[in-house]
């Protein structure tokens, strides 16, 4: 009787644990997209911008500067990529 209820208990927290492992792994899945959708959005706003400091005439210093600043704030996002990458695998 004893083993049995031990057995069925077991059971539970083994299901319990899968549904939070699903459930963690849907969310790691969400914030991997999330975060290759921003860098996406930021590669493309780099673009332009690179685009536009060609056709300046002066350069396009503010440009530059702009893009020196996209890619300091692009960087934990790739960082975080790979650290929820590595964990998800």
């Amino acid at each position: 009787m004893v083993q049995l209820r031990s057995e069925k208990m077991f059971q539970a927290d083994r299901e319990n644990a899968k549904g939070q492992l699903q459930t963690f792994d849907t969310k790691i899945q969400r914030h991997l997209d999330l975060t290759k959708r921003r860098q996406e959005e930021t590669g493309r706003y780099k673009q332009g911008l690179q685009e536009e400091a060609e056709d300046e005439e002066d350069g396009g210093d503010q440009q530059t500067l702009a893009i020196k600043k996209i890619e300091e704030q692009s960087r934990p996002l790739e960082a975080d990529q790979v650290s929820c990458g590595v964990m998800f695998l």
